[in-house]
């Protein structure tokens, strides 16, 4: 790995400054903690409405007694405490507040996520570079593979050797090649000439190594 590349690119990462981006993200989180705060208030204060609801049907008989003690008129007095209807209505009004909040905390981490995928665009556009150095490093280390395969089943179909070895490197082959990957798509691969010399005097060995076979080239999976 070329360790230019490498420091240039640390240096271009080490000037990054998401500082505004930080400061966005905060004040959406600020955002997102009043509106929970307020849910939970508001859920609270209509729970206390359901269990009114639900357990007094009857008029506030203290209210009446107070609108009665301070002499006010009786349609005053029947008007005594919260009426039905009127409980029933802000607990429809919480409702939708709550709605309301809960899609404000919807809009507040949709932002924060486009927030956090801008930086990181901006990060991977940086290390673009190294990606590439890196990419290319890999592709030459891997260039050599399929002559590798090719050499290791010449030995497996001359001498029955390397099965395990070679169904490895077979994995590896189809990792790398094709459409986007490392190494492009190819069919087949010639023996290296070495090791087809190497494995011809097996050829003369008689009945006992009838089975060995001898190609100049393989299909490459």
């Amino acid at each position: 790995m070329d360790s230019k590349i490498i420091s240039s690119i640390a240096a271009i990462l080490a000037e990054l400054d998401f500082s505004n981006e930080n400061e966005k993200i905060a004040a959406c989180e600020r955002r997102m903690q009043e509106c929970e705060a307020a849910i939970a208030r508001a859920e609270a204060r209509r729970t206390e409405i359901a269990d009114a609801l639900r357990f007094n049907t009857r008029p506030d008989g203290r209210a009446v007694g107070d609108a009665l003690l301070a002499d006010v008129s009786m349609v005053e007095v029947a008007l005594a405490g919260p009426s039905r209807e009127a409980m029933e209505q802000e607990r429809e009004s919480l409702t939708e507040g709550i709605r309301d909040l809960r899609w404000r905390i919807e809009d507040a981490r949709h932002e924060i996520s486009c927030i956090k995928g801008e930086a990181m665009g901006v990060a991977s556009q940086a290390v673009g570079p190294l990606v590439e150095h890196l990419t290319e490093e890999a592709r030459r280390a891997v260039s050599d593979l399929p002559a590798l395969y090719a050499g290791l089943q010449a030995l497996n179909f001359a001498a029955k050797a390397g099965t395990a070895e070679l169904d490895s490197l077979r994995e590896i082959l189809v990792a790398t090649m094709g459409a986007y990957k490392l190494l492009p798509r190819q069919n087949k691969a010639d023996i290296p000439e070495a090791i087809a010399d190497a494995v011809l005097p097996l050829r003369d060995k008689g009945s006992a190594l009838a089975d060995a076979r001898f190609v100049t080239s393989v299909v490459l999976p």
